[in-house]
């Protein structure tokens, strides 16, 4: 048994890095899209939860070349897997309320810098764009359970008769009120 020596090592090194982080960018993808189902699963619009279901059709196609790719080419399987969350994200903004989260903007993927910062870097942005996803889904959950809140309580004010004791209070405080209106303008 021989080890490996100088430069030799280092590209072990950096190869077995390189696997690791697109592992990791792969598994953080997988995530994106499950939330993504889920918030396809919490909107109400069948046209936003059909196009939110075709991008995560697509983003699974991605993230299924990236798995294939990773042993052949891990930094591309990386950037792959990135590419398919951060799809996910784009739609994500597009759906559900207002109030547009920003999504993740890498200037550049790896000019300039070490082969395994890059890498780490496409696995930073994937759980970037997993973070972005939940919030966009919680931000729908939130949305609808406060239509839900307000519905029953509109629905219980309008059938809820009130008593007579109220109903006379409510009669004599509109009185008053009128009677200071005019009293006031007089």
């Amino acid at each position: 048994m021989t080890a490996r020596t100088g430069g030799a090592a280092r590209r072990a090194d950096a190869a077995h890095r390189d696997d690791r982080a697109a592992r990791a960018a792969i598994r953080s993808a997988k995530r994106t899209e499950h939330e993504a189902r889920d918030l396809a699963k919490a909107l109400t619009d069948r046209g936003q939860r059909r196009r939110l279901e075709a991008a995560i059709a697509e983003a699974r196609r991605i993230r299924k070349l990236a798995k294939r790719e990773r042993r052949d080419r891990p930094r591309a399987a990386a950037r792959r897997a990135a590419h398919a969350a951060a799809l996910l994200e784009r739609r994500a903004l597009h759906v559900g309320p207002g109030g547009r989260t920003e999504p993740v903007r890498p200037e550049r993927y790896a000019g300039g810098r070490p082969i395994a910062a890059a890498a780490g870097e496409a696995k930073a942005r994937t759980k970037a764009h997993e973070r972005t996803v939940k919030r966009r889904r919680k931000r729908v959950a939130q949305v609808k359970k406060m239509s839900d809140f307000v519905a029953r309580h509109v629905i219980a004010q309008a059938t809820v008769a009130p008593t007579d004791r109220e109903l006379d209070r409510s009669i004599a405080k509109s009185g008053k009120r009128a009677q200071r209106a005019v009293g006031s303008r007089g």
